[in-house]
């Protein structure tokens, strides 16, 4: 799915339409009630600002807040779905930050690996490492993925009783930041 960022200076250029127009609108209000000779410059003042936030009020909220805000209720139904997915993922599945620490696992991963969530948030993978395959084998890994941006292998790794078995791996790196 294509990332979309929402185009804030299309929302500004709304704001400023409405808010132009509709002190036009008042300007025309003063002009035919003759507003400007009958009350004093701090009352008028007052009453042009009370009548421009009545006036912007709802196409703001129509033309503004709520495009915006069903854009973010889409992106967060969307967060949503991939978590599900992620969840309930048939394949065991690891997240980690970029210093190699586990930030997330899935279901099937607690089920294969043995390990609660609890147990290897915050560790490195290397709690999985099985000893089947030589610092040259993970040197070559560690290279595609900072050059490529992918691994894709089998590797043996171990349970958390000690019991060893062979994973399929599709490894990718993320690379954009993502906030705290």
């Amino acid at each position: 799915m294509k990332h979309v960022k929402i185009n804030y200076i299309s929302y500004f250029l709304r704001i400023a339409l409405i808010v132009l127009s509709s002190e036009f609108i008042i300007m025309l209000i003063f002009g035919y009630f003759d507003l400007e000779k009958n009350i004093s410059h701090t009352s008028g003042a007052f009453i042009d600002t009370a009548m421009l936030l009545i006036i912007i009020a709802y196409p703001i909220y129509q033309w503004v807040y709520i495009p915006i805000l069903n854009r973010f209720i889409a992106k967060q139904r969307e967060s949503e779905m991939l978590a599900e997915a992620l969840r309930d993922a048939g394949d065991s599945v690891i997240i980690t930050s970029t210093e190699g620490l586990i930030m997330y696992v899935n279901e099937s991963f607690t089920s294969v690996a043995g390990y609660s969530r609890e147990e290897v948030i915050g560790q490195n993978p290397s709690i999985l490492s099985s000893g089947r395959h030589d610092k040259t084998f993970y040197k070559r890994m560690w290279q595609n993925l900072s050059t490529k941006g992918f691994w894709k292998g089998e590797l043996w790794n171990k349970r958390k009783n000690g019991e060893f078995y062979p994973e399929a791996l599709d490894i990718r790196a993320v690379r954009k930041k993502m906030a705290r």
